[in-house]
């Protein structure tokens, strides 16, 4: 077995690879949506939390990669951070389909809730850390008659008014090949030595 630590990078690249590769026998078994949405939960999370800047997170990356190997890196994703989602590289227009809102209960009807398009003040750090907060903590649920039509995000908490997200599993999957693209093309500094940094 082969050591590595590239979890910005090299994480998520293999995380694709294991959706592309397994993809078909999924759909066979029917359990294409749960394969999908388990792989993008730690695609985004991961690589996310070794790079995104300290802002109100409750625990912080203890191995410094902003600070490392990825330093270049994190100031790339700083400034794709606060852009306007609609008007960054990882925009497609698959993502005109998502809708977003607050709800004040989760278990109500999602068809009953107001839905707003994505819109140009909506942030990729909105939509990254939604996406991020949703899947690792499993507030999701799905929609569809006989196959999943929609997959419900939510995100926050209840007393605040819940936000939701509502995808597509397609357009998810496109997130999760643009998401992966771009990390892939992200710089890596090279570590230096005890000595060197001495």
């Amino acid at each position: 077995m082969s050591l590595y630590d590239d979890y910005v990078k090299d994480f998520p690249g293999r995380i694709l690879d294991l959706y592309e590769k397994n993809r078909k026998l999924t759909e066979r078994d029917l359990l294409e949506v749960t394969f999908l949405v388990s792989l993008t939960a730690s695609a985004i999370a991961v690589p996310l939390d070794r790079l995104r800047p300290e802002d109100n997170r409750q625990y912080p990356d203890p191995f410094h990669d902003r600070e490392g190997e990825f330093k270049e890196a994190a100031e790339i994703f700083d400034k794709l951070y606060e852009r306007n989602f609609r008007d960054c590289e990882l925009w497609d227009d698959i993502f005109d389909e998502w809708r977003h809102g607050t709800c004040s209960n989760a278990n109500s009807d999602p068809g009953s809730w107001p839905r707003n398009k994505i819109n140009d003040s909506y942030t990729f750090k909105e939509l990254i850390l939604h996406l991020r907060d949703s899947l690792a903590h499993g507030t999701l649920r799905t929609s569809g008659d006989k196959v999943i039509e929609e997959i419900v995000l939510l995100a926050g908490k209840e007393r605040d008014g819940l936000k939701f997200l509502i995808v597509t599993p397609n357009s998810l999957e496109k997130f999760l090949h643009k998401w992966v693209n771009w990390l892939e093309q992200l710089p890596k500094s090279p570590l230096k030595s005890d000595r060197e940094s001495r």
